[in-house]
């Protein structure tokens, strides 16, 4: 029979083990979309929103995506457009969130440093909305928002 204080060191043993579990998984990366096809096209982005510090919504065209980033990107305060990057051969350049998935905030002054994507999900037309919504300044202005044509004319392409 086991005595009380075995049992309760086992317990706390067992807690311990779970704490740590649950503070390691806050660090993983999120799963990468697959198949690719779920994947964004960066050719079809159309314009996209900062909703947070590290997160942004990206309309492309039939499709939206939710991103959240591995940490703040401050750049993307002063971007006047964004571009993806991904190290990922076999993707057809599509972002899914792998590791090495980039977004570059470009701004006016040249520097970009890119931010790593977390994790990147598809989100409907009305999840799109609501989160929208749900982040919009006073006056119904956006942050960090601007659609893709209107950064890509600002930069001469």
């Amino acid at each position: 029979m086991m005595s009380a204080k075995t049992l309760i060191l086992t317990f706390l043993g067992l807690a311990l083990v779970g704490s740590i579990a649950a503070l390691a998984d806050e660090g993983v990366k999120g799963e990468p979309l697959r198949p690719y096809v779920a994947c964004m096209d960066p050719a079809q982005v159309r314009g996209w929103t900062r909703i947070d510090a590290d997160e942004l919504l990206v309309d492309a065209g039939r499709s939206r995506y939710h991103i959240t980033l591995d940490t703040a990107c401050a750049d993307l305060d002063f971007a006047t457009g964004i571009r993806f990057d991904s190290k990922v051969a076999d993707s057809g350049g599509r972002i899914c969130g792998d590791p090495g998935d980039n977004v570059v905030p470009l701004a006016s002054t040249g520097h970009s440093t890119p931010c790593s994507i977390n994790r990147i999900a598809p989100v409907t037309k009305s999840q799109y909305k609501d989160l929208l919504e749900g982040k919009s300044r006073p006056g119904g202005e956006q942050a960090g928002s601007q659609p893709l044509s209107e950064a890509m004319a600002a930069r001469g392409l």
